[in-house]
């Protein structure tokens, strides 16, 4: 039984407390983690932090079936079945899809499916002042300088846990390593 499961509510309604959140981030991982025939590239996610973005925080878990499914429609299907339960309502997504421009055209490819999950971490509160300390009396109000009360600005901490389905295990695991780690990538490309 998953963490996200319903065990041990009776215990916490006996106390008047209520169960600790879980993450969108814990239960796709341990979603993934359960799933037998569902590689997970590197073993977990790769991870960026940017306190500046609007998702401060991006878990990107690149999965494949263990045996590689080149059909789109069994691709889709299987793309289906990694979305958590219908309560748990995802961000965004988009499907696995042929996309063709006609025969021969270079363009034509396969998109991946994903599924992204969104999660709430916090605010951010950062505060400014400006403030003059006089070694002449008056200066400030001859400069033109106003002090003001302290400002705080407040941001939004937010996490995106996206799922992208790759057909094969070894495509996985190329994204996830250029993903990572792309200037090392790049200096093997640059042996080749």
């Amino acid at each position: 039984m998953s963490r996200f499961e319903v065990e041990g509510a009776m215990s916490y309604q006996e106390e008047g407390a209520l169960p600790p959140p879980i993450s969108r981030l814990q239960m796709v991982h341990e979603a993934l983690h359960l799933r037998p025939d569902v590689f997970i590239a590197g073993g977990g996610p790769v991870v960026k932090r940017n306190l500046e973005d609007y998702w401060s925080e991006w878990n990107h878990f690149i999965v494949a079936p263990r045996e590689s499914m080149f059909d789109i429609d069994q691709l889709e299907a299987f793309r289906q079945t990694l979305l958590l339960p219908p309560d748990v309502r995802p961000g965004n997504s988009d499907a696995a899809r042929n996309v063709w421009y006609g025969k021969n055209d270079f363009r034509n490819h396969m998109d991946v499916g994903w599924v992204a999950y969104d999660d709430f971490l916090g605010i951010r509160k950062k505060g400014f002042t400006d403030t003059v300390e006089e070694q002449e009396s008056g200066v400030a109000a001859r400069l033109g300088l106003s002090v003001e009360p302290p400002k705080i600005v407040e941001q939004r901490l937010n996490r995106r846990t996206i799922i992208s389905l790759y057909p094969h295990p070894l495509l996985a695991t190329v994204v996830h390593d250029v993903i990572s780690n792309p200037s090392a990538f790049d200096k093997r490309l640059n042996t080749l």
